[in-house]
């Protein structure tokens, strides 16, 4: 069942300027460049890359539990009896000049198939294309509305996009794209007043309790 139809999206204007210093490039007007550069790139350097991947026991599941395996970063393996669910997959140990110190809990090739991947936004450590492209045959991906064109091709066979507070029904399993105001990377001069920061509303089947 796909989101019903709906007006367009309003189209807002941003403020165009130019720089004039390295931070008006930055995300807010607290971020330091310097600071940033030495805790998140140099620290990260001289700090060797600890932990292992392990095959994982997946747990024989039954009705109304759930299993939940934290991955790494904002990585997230969510098990139903009958649906594997996948957050913000990246299993990359570099993103850019960005150093991962810990490797990931498991393999991408030791996930079970997943049925289904939900997206948040379009940050490269959320939306990591290239683990996105090693996932063992996804079914539906759900994200943001207008994220879809950043993910034709990237192996799913469908594409679900959400604005906010709209819902995506399929086999009695529903999943809602809340909003909740976050902090992200984006100077406040180019920040459109939507932001792509939508975590979704786990789904469930039904008869399992829900906050």
């Amino acid at each position: 069942m796909t989101p019903g139809p709906r007006s367009k999206p309003p189209v807002y204007r941003r403020e165009r300027r130019l720089p004039r210093r390295l931070r008006d490039l930055t995300p807010t007007r607290a971020f330091n460049p310097r600071t940033f550069f030495r805790e998140m790139v140099w620290k990260a350097l001289l700090t060797p890359r600890t932990g292992s991947p392990k095959p994982p026991a997946f747990p024989k599941l039954h009705p109304g539990q759930i299993a939940l395996t934290w991955i790494g970063h904002a990585s997230f393996l969510i098990q139903f009896t009958d649906l594997n669910v996948l957050i913000d997959p990246n299993f990359a140990n570099w993103l850019f000049f960005l150093k991962r110190i810990r490797h990931t809990g498991l393999k991408v090739e030791d996930l079970p198939p997943i049925d289904l991947v939900l997206l948040t936004h379009a940050h490269f450590d959320h939306f990591h294309r290239p683990s996105l492209r090693k996932l063992p045959h996804p079914r539906i991906a759900v994200m943001p509305w207008g994220m879809g064109d950043l993910a034709h091709d990237l192996g799913f066979e469908r594409i679900v996009e959400l604005e906010w507070w709209d819902s995506f029904s399929h086999n009695g399993w529903k999943v809602t794209l809340t909003s909740v105001p976050a902090l992200g990377g984006t100077h406040p001069a180019r920040r459109p007043p939507r932001l792509r920061r939508f975590p979704p509303r786990i789904p469930g089947p039904p008869g399992l309790p829900r906050r």
